[in-house]
């Protein structure tokens, strides 16, 4: 079964700022949206964790970092994760994605909606994938053009639609020269967790050409960014200041979400295409003017611009961050109010089975003994010990 959840302010009735959405009105497609895919999509904690590390490329303001300062209250694009069990119908969560997903942005009321219509829809989606979540995508990808052969669309339609969806894949295996959307996949080439003939190549290119990270176009619509990396599979690594990856990463996810609200404002529709220019101006600083990783983050913060929404001031970044702080340990008081409240009840529980044990197998005398001496059990009101001891079994 497949579930989505969007991203919110956190309040005092939602102090993990996460809600459910039914599956019917998820807004993939509809709206402008970035949708995270975990690894693990049967673990909540890692599906909410790889929506904050999309909002923070996107340079939203988080627990972890203000970034550009944009706030997710009034922000116009919705950051969404999935969880995934498989269930009677649904083995994989590739294929519920797209049949519950993609599949009804296809036609309306049992008609075919035309290219143009469609490309306008899967414009509004935008993709963030981690490790094995590429997996998850490519199934999704895979049923989809399946769906969209049974419709009639061609392959040079199925093509173009495709290739509005936009992809940001960090740290996998996956084979991306398959995707039809425009993806820009991250690799570290010291990460032997995704090792691959591909990835010793990728080192040697890198070592030839003495630079510390570049580019491979591997298709029309897909390339390799590969850099010289700590080697750990962690997305959290990928994101760090100092990591060669991150303003490549944030780079790929703003423009993507820029060009789906531009559409989303303008009659005249931009179909998406990868915008190389800033990606390879941030390329140029790290290998030949050597400029650092932070630094170029900095610059990047100094200029993102969202269209239609602006920056909140340093003051009430503050105010937000105290508020998500709060929310925070409200939260943890929750959990551990509630485990204790658990906790008590299971010993309440086993120690009336334990009395009741006594009473039913000790004599009285015993019994009662045993309760006053060893737990301090109280006899009832207006009786005395030796009277209640009086009535033991003989």
């Amino acid at each position: 079964m497949l579930k989505i959840y969007e991203k919110v302010s956190k309040t005092q009735n939602n102090l993990l700022g996460i809600v459910e959405r039914e599956k019917n009105k998820s807004l993939i497609g509809e709206e402008p949206c970035l949708l995270c895919i975990s690894a693990q999509t049967m673990h909540p904690k890692s599906v909410f964790g790889i929506i904050r590390e999309g909002m923070q490329a996107a340079r939203l303001r988080t627990t972890e970092e203000i970034g550009a300062g944009y706030d997710i209250k009034d922000f116009p694009v919705h950051f969404l994760g999935m969880t995934f069990q498989s269930d009677e119908h649904y083995k994989n969560p590739g294929q519920e994605l797209a049949e519950t997903q993609f599949f009804p942005l296809l036609e309306e009321e049992g008609k075919r909606l035309t290219e143009e219509q469609v490309k306008n829809k899967f414009r509004n989606i935008n993709i963030l994938t981690y490790c094995n979540g590429t997996e998850t995508y490519l199934e999704a990808e895979k049923q989809t053009k399946k769906r969209m052969e049974e419709l009639g669309y061609s392959q040079e339609e199925q093509n173009n639609i495709l290739s509005q969806i936009s992809v940001v894949a960090i740290a996998t295996m996956s084979d991306v020269s398959e995707i039809n959307a425009s993806c820009t996949t991250f690799i570290d080439v010291n990460d032997s967790e995704i090792w691959t003939p591909l990835i010793e190549s990728l080192q040697e290119r890198l070592e030839d050409g003495q630079k510390k990270i570049d580019q491979l176009p591997i298709s029309l619509t897909s390339k390799i960014c590969y850099f010289n990396g700590s080697g750990t599979h962690s997305i959290k690594e990928y994101l760090l200041d100092s990591s060669l990856a991150k303003a490549p990463i944030c780079i790929s996810i703003i423009c993507s979400l820029n060009n789906s609200l531009h559409n989303k404002k303008q009659t005249e529709k931009h179909p998406y295409q990868q915008d190389n220019m800033f990606f390879n101006t941030t390329l140029h600083y790290y290998n030949k003017m050597k400029i650092s990783p932070e630094e170029i983050i900095k610059r990047l913060d100094k200029s993102v611009e969202y269209e239609g929404v602006t920056p909140k001031s340093q003051e009430v970044i503050e105010l937000l961050n105290h508020q998500d702080s709060l929310c925070k340990t409200m939260y943890y008081l929750q959990q551990e109010n509630e485990y204790l409240r658990k906790k008590e009840k299971r010993t309440s529980d086993k120690l009336d089975s334990l009395v009741s044990t006594m009473s039913d197998t000790l004599p009285k005398d015993t019994y009662y003994d045993i309760l006053v001496k060893g737990i301090g059990f109280q006899i009832p009101a207006g009786e005395h010990i030796e009277t209640e001891l009086g009535k033991g079994k003989k």
